[in-house]
């Protein structure tokens, strides 16, 4: 597609549809891993020093996800860098479910697995964060990222359901089956998006440290934006915390936990409708703010559990909003050739937060 007269309407856009497909087997797959990966590594060592070691290496790779962007701006086909990662990442999940099937599995395979999955899905994160101003008009770009966050949400949360019921029955090698059998879909998927850019993207020296030149010259209140989003997710995980290890046990936590998933599905076709073109800095100031005081009044205002699930739906809106409205400015602003650096190099400051939790 060349141009933003040739592109179709969403509806029609053949290739925006195909993205979204990949998005839900991704984010069904993501949903997976994330509940799997601390049960396996406490079930196959029997130490919650080394689950926490698992999660920790797993965060620390995903924060080197800015070295990435240079490779994935280097690529013409940017269809090759999900189709190699998924493979990757869906072959070494057949390979740890034939070691769970021989009972072979060991503590050093699981992290050997767990890293090389994550170097893998810094490139397709990468890539997937900066491809739809290649698909979609500049001007659909609130409602394309809206059906991207409800696609996305919705198979997360149907993920995190389906992983309880497979880990009861039928067990771990078909839990893992399922994971791999995700990521060989999406990498299908990825074979028919059309994603080739026609001339490389940059050249030469123009690497890492060039995008951050670009960042510092161009986008000074981005990279504020990004490290002050890096600090309300850090302290974000503090109410859950306290909601786990409180009074309200933890029936409630999975109540509450529902509620500010269901908010960042119904944040996305909100943010659609609502096309805020003009006023993305209000927007994010706002659902920052929000976020914020809605976490501090769900640990220290409310006595009974049911009142607070309102209040963590609308706390799942506040923050995915912003993420969203975060994501849309850098889509809309930043020049093509610099996208991948820029995405990876910003996301950083959001990982750290996961790591230091671990």
């Amino acid at each position: 597609m060349e141009g933003d007269e040739n592109r179709q309407k969403l509806r029609d856009n053949r290739s925006f549809n195909l993205y979204l497909s990949r998005v839900a087997f991704t984010s069904l797959a993501f949903s997976l891993y994330s509940i799997f990966i601390p049960i396996f590594a406490y079930t196959y060592s029997g130490n919650l020093i080394f689950t926490g070691l698992v999660l920790f290496a797993q965060y620390g790779v995903y924060s080197l996800s800015f070295l990435a962007g240079p490779i994935v701006d280097r690529v013409r086909n940017k269809r090759i860098i999900f189709v190699m990662s998924y493979s990757t990442i869906a072959a070494l999940w057949a390979f740890m479910a034939e070691m769970v099937h021989l009972k072979s599995l060991s503590p050093e395979i699981l992290i050997g697995v767990v890293i090389a999955i994550a170097f893998a899905d810094n490139f397709a994160w990468t890539t997937g964060h900066i491809i739809l101003p290649m698909l979609v008009n500049k001007s659909d770009f609130f409602k394309a990222n809206g059906y991207v966050r409800l696609i996305s949400g919705s198979h997360e949360v149907g993920g995190l359901a389906l992983a309880g019921v497979i880990l009861i029955y039928p067990g771990d090698v078909y839990s893992i089956l399922l994971y791999s059998a995700a990521m060989w879909c999406a990498a299908f998927i990825s074979l028919h998006i059309p994603l080739y850019t026609g001339n490389r993207e940059s050249e030469g020296n123009e690497g890492l440290a060039e995008g951050w030149k670009y960042l510092a010259r161009n986008y000074k209140p981005m990279i504020l934006t990004a490290i002050y989003l890096s600090l309300i997710s850090f302290f974000g995980l503090a109410p859950a915390l306290l909601i786990l290890n409180g009074t309200s046990g933890s029936f409630w936590y999975i109540v509450l936990y529902a509620a500010f998933m269901v908010g960042g599905i119904i944040a996305g076709p909100l943010l659609g409708i609502l096309n805020m073109r003009k006023r993305v800095g209000l927007g994010i100031v706002t659902s920052a703010m929000s976020y914020a005081f809605l976490i501090m009044a769900s640990s220290y205002l409310f006595a009974v559990p049911i009142f607070e699930i309102p209040v963590w739906m609308v706390a799942g809106i506040s923050l995915d909003t912003c993420i969203t409205l975060f994501n849309v400015y850098l889509q809309g602003t930043v020049k093509r050739e610099f996208l991948g650096r820029s995405a990876s190099s910003l996301y950083t400051f959001r990982k750290y937060q996961y790591q230091l939790g671990a």
